[in-house]
């Protein structure tokens, strides 16, 4: 399942100092670079350190865990062409937050990402899937969408919640900007 929403840097700090704060969840990215670890975030302040919002072209995903969705995540080790590794977080039991970033085209969509039960079967054993706890992960998507709908929204452009940060981009001429289309050009 997706939820998509427009956010830029205080709108960025904001959802994850809730994520921090008020859901007690674990911050990774998805994809180490290559030859390093995995980055897990304390913070949000970690988050901007370890990412430069100025010079980075797109955000790696990341990957939201508590210990309450059960099974641990795995970690696997990539073999590249080149000889050289990296390493994935994988598991039916993380949920997967990307924040667009503002290119020259303009501001790219954020989103979550994340299984019910039901897409998790689908394309899993019955015995992974019934190692997590659904009931837990759907209550913090529950929140953590509510918080971004209820608290941070300032406007809606069709479905597309946009946070204060990302109507100001909009207000002063950037383009939002969905699967790389002006949102201008179909709304």
């Amino acid at each position: 399942m997706q939820y998509d929403f427009y956010a830029y840097k205080n709108d960025i700090k904001q959802i994850l100092d809730f994520i921090f704060n008020e859901l007690g969840l674990q911050l990774y990215d998805c994809y180490s670079e290559i030859g390093k670890a995995i980055i897990e975030y304390k913070n949000a302040d970690d988050f901007f350190l370890h990412n430069d919002m100025s010079n980075k072209r797109s955000f790696d995903t990341l990957c939201l865990y508590h210990s309450k969705f059960g099974s641990q995540p795995t970690m696997r080790k990539i073999s590249l062409n080149s000889g050289k590794i990296r390493y994935a977080m994988e598991g039916v039991n993380i949920i997967h937050l990307n924040f667009g970033v503002l290119e020259k085209e303009g501001l790219q969509l954020s989103f979550l990402l994340y299984h019910s039960k039901k897409s998790a079967l689908k394309h899993n054993d019955q015995d992974i899937v019934s190692q997590v706890n659904w009931e837990e992960i759907a209550g913090v998507v529950r929140k953590l969408k509510y918080f971004i709908n209820k608290k941070l929204t300032v406007k809606k452009m069709g479905k597309y919640p946009i946070l204060n940060d990302a109507n100001q981009l909009a207000e002063s001429g950037c383009d939002l900007r969905c699967f790389n289309i002006s949102l201008k050009d179909v709304i």
